[in-house]
């Protein structure tokens, strides 16, 4: 997700007729299925009729047929026809309102490590990308498949606040060794209570 292929399958069969009696194949002249934006389609269509919608697209159609044996009945064959279809998310959207935002306050945040240690809204302006990044996994959140999978947008998330939390520990670090007054690097980096149990 966002930019994943969906597949559906569609069972057509008889349960109170059997294939002595009913029959079931597909179409011979076009395999059993037709849309209007499949290559090579002659198919007509209403004004509303077609294989793009908002969040899909009907990238195939395929069908089969088999023939089914059920233990109470072996020598009764029952036909069946599965169509599968396969849809391609429409992935404009999501770029725009997922995966887009979280980028770019990813990037966003490495201006810190331009920023003077001078400047006292330094810290605050890290803090500032991570709660945004937040607020747009909210935002995802009501946006996305629920799924027991992890998905694209789940990383690109994951890594966006990697970033951010990396920009904020080393806002920290340059801020703290910025503001210290030390004599020698082993004054500013042992704290004083490890100092004290050294010889």
């Amino acid at each position: 997700f966002p930019y994943d292929t969906l597949q559906c399958q569609l069972e057509f069969a008889a349960f109170s007729l059997d294939g002595r009696t009913q029959d079931i194949k597909p179409r011979s002249s076009d395999g059993g299925f037709s849309w209007v934006d499949s290559p090579d389609s002659t198919s007509m269509s209403g004004i509303t009729a077609g294989s793009s919608f908002q969040d899909y697209r009907i990238q195939a159609i395929s069908a089969t047929r088999m023939v089914v044996f059920y233990e109470c009945c072996p020598s009764s064959p029952y036909p069946v026809v599965l169509y599968t279809l396969t849809f391609k998310r429409a992935t404009a959207y999501y770029q725009y309102v997922l995966v887009l935002p979280g980028v770019l306050l990813t990037l966003i945040g490495f201006i810190t490590f331009w920023m003077s240690p001078a400047i006292g809204e330094r810290l605050n302006f890290v803090m500032t990308v991570i709660l945004a990044i937040l607020t747009n996994d909210i935002i995802a959140g009501d946006i996305m498949p629920v799924s027991e999978e992890r998905v694209l947008m789940d990383l690109i998330s994951l890594h966006c606040k990697m970033f951010a939390i990396y920009a904020l520990a080393e806002t920290g670090i340059v801020l703290h060794i910025y503001h210290l007054k030390a004599e020698s690097w082993k004054d500013a980096l042992v704290p004083s209570w490890l100092a004290s149990l050294m010889p």
